[in-house]
């Protein structure tokens, strides 16, 4: 490990040690690991700083925990503190007139208390918040293990903070997390490295989550030179970069100083290339939707096959759920086991695959239908996907059945054949057979001897300039005969049957609810 003599710490020039020691911090910071960020940055006019990654750490300080000023804590006020912490049930609590951040008793209120003593307050504390939330994450700034610099070294002063800390073991068993103190005591970048390395490693010996308390002033024990100042862009960065990268490091917590807030402050900047930098190497399972929102198929095919897409990443195995469902439409509707069969299963989806896809059966009747449709639905998506906004889609099924009652068609086959859906459909010059499968269809025969049938839908047909033989099918329809000696067949529902110019000659069946020129 990278180290700077003591010699060369009183004759190198500052400035070329700063330099060194940031290039040491540089090196290091390679493919930063995505961990937590939280914030207790009180300055005023801030920002929202969830906008950019980072979340809200409570703190509670001696004015809520000690409301006499007598160096007591009671039950009621921990309790009132413990409850309703949000977004996160996490909680630090500052209490340091027991013990102060250095882990020593506090000469003003626990001069004649011993370590033992003072460690069952803090204890005693613990149990009280989970008594008034069971769910509650507690931890002590600074304690366990206390706070001692430079920490490191063979000092009669280092071992004894070291037996301190050791000695802590009760509390530290019964806190949630420890957030141990590196506030910046120094302008050497890697005086301070071996400082956080000591206390971190102090903290991470009681087995809890350790996230360290970093903030990005100069403290003001630190060199009057730079003591209360803002920690330059390279150094707070290289601390950010350093403490992603420990081992023993779960979560970052930023405590600020009320200060007018500065947006082009140095560490802000260096904060934000961070939370970029960490975001570029997070893993992006991506996004499962249906790669449309509206299927269609014919009835004759037999089954629908339904792609399910992955965007926005496709990093590791995901999976998610699907399922059919009868669409809860008032006619047009689906049946499970008449027209399809209900399925459901989960598609799986590996590592750089970005389409799956599954099929549902499709119920080949001889039933003459209207298009049917029914419902698909994905859930549950799995190993860090999400679902996208076509999460839901439909299937339409076409019926491919033409009506045995429209006489006009039997016994012929047919040369034009529409779709389930509406449209317009022209026939030739010469004879057609036309057949309609659906929907509100708009039909011409156009010249020649046509035999034209409309399926189920409101449908307009045109027969031309010869003699046509015209049936509507189900729905309610329009005839028109034009030109020619025509024969109209209504069918189901209520039917307009036109003659058109050759009134004598036209016929018309029953079934016709309205004649217009036909005798």
């Amino acid at each position: 490990m990278f180290q700077i003599s003591p010699i060369y710490r009183t004759h190198m020039p500052k400035l070329k040690l700063t330099i060194l020691a940031a290039s040491f911090f540089i090196c290091e910071a390679q493919a930063l690991p995505l961990k937590p960020i939280y914030e207790e940055i009180r300055d005023t006019n801030a920002p929202d700083f969830t906008a950019y990654g980072i979340e809200p750490q409570r703190f509670r300080y001696r004015g809520s925990l000690d409301g006499n000023n007598d160096c007591s804590v009671t039950q009621s006020e921990v309790a009132a503190v413990a409850k309703g912490i949000n977004p996160r049930n996490q909680i630090v609590l500052d209490i340091e007139f027991w013990w102060t951040v250095n882990g020593l008793p506090s000469s003003r209120c626990a001069s004649n208390l011993t370590q033992e003593q003072i460690e069952d307050k803090y204890i005693q504390v613990v149990k009280w918040a989970h008594e008034a939330n069971p769910d509650l994450e507690v931890g002590f700034y600074a304690v366990p293990p206390g706070r001692h610099f430079p920490g490191y070294g063979d000092s009669a002063s280092v071992k004894a903070w070291e037996s301190r800390a050791a000695n802590m073991e009760e509390l530290g068993a019964t806190v949630d997390r420890q957030y141990p103190s590196l506030y910046t005591l120094t302008d050497n970048q890697q005086e301070w490295k071996n400082f956080a390395d000591a206390q971190i490693k102090q903290a991470a010996q009681y087995g809890k989550p350790v996230c360290p308390l970093v903030w990005p002033e100069y403290h003001q024990a630190a060199p009057d030179s730079v003591a209360s100042t803002p920690i330059p862009y390279e150094f707070w960065r290289a601390q950010l970069t350093h403490l992603l990268n420990h081992e023993d490091v779960e979560c970052i917590v930023i405590w600020k100083l009320a200060r007018a807030w500065n947006p082009n402050a140095g560490w802000w900047k260096a904060t934000l290339d961070v939370m970029e930098e960490m975001q570029s190497t997070k893993s992006k399972p991506g996004v499962l939707q249906f790669s449309s929102t509206a299927y269609d198929i014919n009835e004759s095919a037999g089954s629908a096959s339904i792609v399910v897409t992955r965007s926005s990443g496709s990093d590791g195995a995901v999976s998610v759920d699907y399922s059919t469902g009868n669409d809860t439409a008032v006619g047009g509707a689906a049946t499970d086991g008449a027209d399809y069969s209900f399925t459901n299963g989960t598609l799986n989806f590996a590592a750089g695959i970005t389409t799956s896809r599954f099929s549902v059966p499709i119920v080949d009747d001889t039933d003459v239908e209207a298009i049917e449709t029914l419902n698909l639905a994905l859930t549950n998506p799995d190993g860090g996907a999400t679902l996208g906004a076509s999460n839901t889609a439909v299937l339409a099924i076409a019926d491919n059945d033409l009506s045995t009652s429209a006489k006009a068609c039997e016994g012929f086959t047919p040369t034009i054949v529409g779709t389930s859906k509406g449209e317009t459909i022209n026939g030739s010059p010469g004879p057609d057979v036309i057949s309609a499968l659906g929907g509100n269809d708009v039909i011409r025969g156009n010249g020649g001897a046509d035999v034209i049938c409309g399926g189920p839908g409101d449908d307009q047909i045109y027969g031309g300039d010869d003699n046509d033989n015209l049936s509507g099918g189900r729905g309610n329809d329009r005839l028109f005969g034009d030109a020619g000696d025509d024969y109209l067949h209504g069918h189901e529902d209520f039917d307009s049957c036109d003659g058109g110019p050759h009134v004598s000659r036209d016929q018309a069946s029953s079934r016709c609810e309205r004649l217009i020129n036909v005798p």
